[in-house]
């Protein structure tokens, strides 16, 4: 007996196989002619910003118009992925816990190593930000500037 296909995501973590089970779901129901609209739940603490990014462009290349909902907790690359939905079709329950910050690491190594590996969060955090800005119809800059009057922490909205 066949499974019977869901006609929705949920999303609670950004992980590889989060990413894998992500791909697979988002391609079906890309490709069945009978959704009009592709609906993604999101309630999540973060995870991978590479995982996240790989769905956002799914998202973003996908034909069809993609709704993003938050409920419940929506944190980090959540609130990223929640931006990537199609402008207009962005949602969030009244109780949903959203929160940004910086891209963040668990560095370790020999110093040449950590202090490459900082440039390259550095650049990764940019990218991040820049594309949660554009889906926002922010400029990179905006979100820097709140970061930064909060002292890079954790920013609930």
């Amino acid at each position: 007996m066949e499974e019977k296909k869901e006609p929705f995501i949920w999303i609670h973590d950004f992980s590889e196989k989060s990413l894998v089970n992500f791909f697979v779901q988002f391609t079906d129901l890309e490709s069945d002619p009978s959704v009009k609209i592709i609906v993604i739940y999101i309630s999540s603490y973060g995870g991978s910003v590479y995982n996240a990014m790989a769905m956002r462009d799914l998202i973003k290349e996908s034909s069809k118009p993609v709704a993003t909902i938050a409920l419940g907790k929506c944190m980090s690359a959540g609130v990223y992925l929640l931006c990537s939905g199609t402008k207009g079709f962005r949602f969030c329950s009244s109780s949903c816990a959203l929160m940004i910050h910086e891209v963040s690491s668990a560095v370790e190594g020999k110093t040449t190593e950590m202090v490459r590996e900082i440039i390259d969060l550095k650049q990764l955090n940019k990218i991040f930000l820049t594309h949660m800005a554009e889906d926002m119809g922010k400029q990179y800059k905006d979100l820097e500037t709140l970061l930064n009057k909060n002292k890079n922490c954790d920013i609930y909205l």
